[in-house]
């Protein structure tokens, strides 16, 4: 296995000549982002060609790099060749989307008993201590913070999706 200083050599060798078009490259990419960021502001359609715009787009960055790091032809063109594979970056992070949703809905339900608990306490007339009341929040307040650090460690086996897809 390599050294990270190895990595780092050949990093700075793949950049040789390349550096001011690579800084081009990703000044571009960061103005078409906020571009689109600023277009979703617009509710529901402009939110919608954001998503669909920026899926593809945050594909760019990574094929620039893998190709500038290859030897190979790379430039501004790099940043919006993912609107080619359009269909199948959208079918992965729809199956992204549906595999963490399937990871959370245990969490979540570990987190809506005792909101559920309380709330059926609270509508049946009787009024519950108040002792009852913070160890149901707190229980609930624990709860959700370990299934949302439970799911973001679940989110990390999907970091790699971008390399796989380039």
């Amino acid at each position: 296995m390599d050294a990270v200083l190895n990595y780092q050599d050949r990093a700075a060798e793949s950049l040789k000549g390349k550096w001011l078009r690579s800084i081009g490259v990703m000044f571009v990419f960061m103005n078409v982002v906020n571009a689109l960021l600023f277009l979703a502001m617009i509710p529901i359609v402009g939110a919608l060609i954001a998503l669909l715009a920026l899926l593809p787009l945050s594909l760019g960055p990574l094929l620039y790099c893998l190709n500038v790091a290859k030897g190979q032809s790379a430039g501004v063109g790099n940043l919006f060749e993912g609107f080619r594979r359009l269909g199948q970056i959208l079918s992965t992070m729809l199956l992204m989307a549906g595999y963490m949703l399937l990871w959370s809905i245990p969490y979540l339900l570990a987190f809506l008993i005792p909101v559920a608990g309380l709330s059926y306490l609270g509508m049946s007339g009787s009024m519950p201590s108040p002792t009852l009341l913070v160890a149901g929040g707190l229980c609930s307040l624990v709860l959700g913070i370990v299934g949302i650090s439970c799911i973001m460690n679940r989110s990390y086996a999907y970091a790699l999706v971008g390399y796989i897809l380039a």
